[in-house]
Formats: structure tokens, C-alpha cells, sequence
């Protein structure tokens, strides 16, 4: 399932659920929490970034006239601009001391599509919900650079000799190696009183995101670098995301 796929049939359904309805458009940000899975190390934490967007929200009308359970179907768009930063040192004695640095920075528009099960507690509070919701969403790759540096140094046994030092780096933008558009998918609880809206998103990707071909245009050996040493230890390089979100109902 592609972009075009996702937003036709995201539009579709919404257009369903207005016209038995109310259509709903929510702006929202949040911290986004991003993991990378890294060989057997399982997922790493890279770091965390702010992010916003839009979310448009069609409310199906209940079978029961006082039903206190609701479905809505939503989809919208989200921009998130992450990564995953990590920075390690290593030291055995007095005779060998390594630093390795690895910035991987991504731009991302994600479109999902979700259905949700909306939850009124309180029959005369009709302002007041619980939701919980799961679905898809496209991962349009927008950019995409990468940074890393290693360094290793051998401290001789000789104390004339000098230390022996190995040094890798490079830095590009590897936006046309990367999926242009990744499917993950997305669970999302949480609670909606009057036009505020407070949610935790959980997400990972479906497919490999692993920029597909690095290994032969980095200047640094693939058992050296960090993020390409990871994925073939993997077989696949996998994301994961955790989402604090509060959203504002505009109508």
C-alpha cells in the first residue's frame, strides 16, 4: 500500500463518515521518542524531537440514538524531522582507546490512516472521552544526511614509539538511497475533554528502512561504521516510535 492509496482511501472513508457525521480537523503537537534497532543490541534510544501537524477525524453516527461507544476513522498529516545520535568511548587499560560518533538526521510528512473506538464514560458528559485506535501510516522521506566518525588509537609498548592512530569520517545527505515512502503502524490511546486532546502514539516501521546501498559510497569500512555494522549484524535496520501528543480541536 502506497501514499496515494493510503490518502484516497483515508479520503474516501472520511467522506463516509461525514456524511453520516460530524467531520473533525485537530492540530496537535508532541515529543517524539525514536529508537533504532541495532544487531543485538535490540533498539537503541536516538534521541528525542518536537513535531506537529494536523489530524482530520470523521465520526461515525451509532446505531444506538445514546450509544456510549463511537467509531471515527482519521487520517491527516504529521511533520517530524528525527534521527538517532549516539556517541561511544572505549578504553582497554592503558593501551587502547577508541571514539566512534554516529548522526543519522531524517525529515519525514507520515499520513496515517486509523480507525478509533471512541469511549464516553458518562452519559450526561457528552465533552468527555476515551479512545484507543490503531492503523498506518506512509513515511514520506522528505531528507536525509548522515554523519560518522571513528577513531582508534594503539598506545605502544615501547615508550619511544608514537601511538599508532586509525581515523575514519564522512558526512552526506542520503535522501535517494533511503524508502521514499515506508509504511509502519501506529496504536494510539488516550482522551479528549472538550476541544483538548492527550495521547500516546506507539509506532514501528513495517519494512527495512536501511539506506540501501551506503555500504558502497561510505568512506568509512562497513565493520567500522556503526550504523552499517549494525544493520548487516540484523539483517534489517527497523524504527520505533513513542509519542506524547496534546491536540486543540479547531471545529
Amino acid at each position: 500500500m502506497n501514499m496515494k492509496r493510503i490518502v484516497c482511501i483515508g479520503l474516501f472513508l472520511l467522506g463516509c463518515a461525514s456524511a453520516q457525521a460530524q467531520l473533525h480537523v485537530n492540530a496537535f503537537v508532541g515529543v517524539n521518542s525514536t529508537r533504532l534497532s541495532k544487531g543485538l543490541f535490540g533498539f537503541e534510544k536516538g534521541g528525542n524531537y518536537l513535531f506537529g501537524g494536523i489530524e482530520l477525524e470523521g465520526m461515525l453516527k451509532p446505531k444506538k440514538a445514546h450509544s456510549a461507544l463511537r467509531v471515527s476513522i482519521l487520517t491527516g498529516a504529521t511533520y517530524l524531522s528525527n534521527g538517532y545520535f549516539e556517541n561511544s568511548l572505549f578504553s582497554f587499560s592503558s593501551i587502547f582507546y577508541s571514539a566512534s560518533m554516529t548522526d543519522l538526521s531524517t525529515t519525514y510528512v507520515q499520513i496515517p490512516l486509523v480507525a478509533r473506538l471512541n469511549w464516553q464514560p458518562f452519559p450526561l458528559l457528552d465533552d468527555f472521552h476515551f479512545f484507543a485506535g490503531g492503523g498506518v501510516s506512509d513515511n514520506i522521506l522528505l531528507k536525509a544526511s548522515l554523519k560518522e566518525s571513528v577513531t582508534k588509537v594503539f598506545i605502544a609498548t615501547d615508550i619511544y614509539a608514537p601511538p599508532q592512530t586509525t581515523h575514519y569520517e564522512d558526512n552526506q545527505v542520503i535522501t535517494s538511497l533511503g524508502a521514499q515512502n515506508a509504511l509502519s503502524y501506529r496504536i494510539d490511546v488516550g482522551m479528549r475533554y472538550r476541544r483538548l486532546q492527550i495521547s500516546y502514539r506507539l509506532s514501528q516501521s513495517l519494512g527495512d528502512m536501511y539506506f540501501k546501498g551506503l555500504e558502497k559510497v561510505w568512506a568509512i569500512p562497513a565493520k567500522e561504521s556503526g550504523y552499517i555494522s549494525g544493520h548487516q549484524s540484523a539483517g534489517s535496520t527497523k524504527l520505533k516510535y513513542s509519542e506524547l501528543v496534546i491536540g486543540f480541536r479547531l471545529f
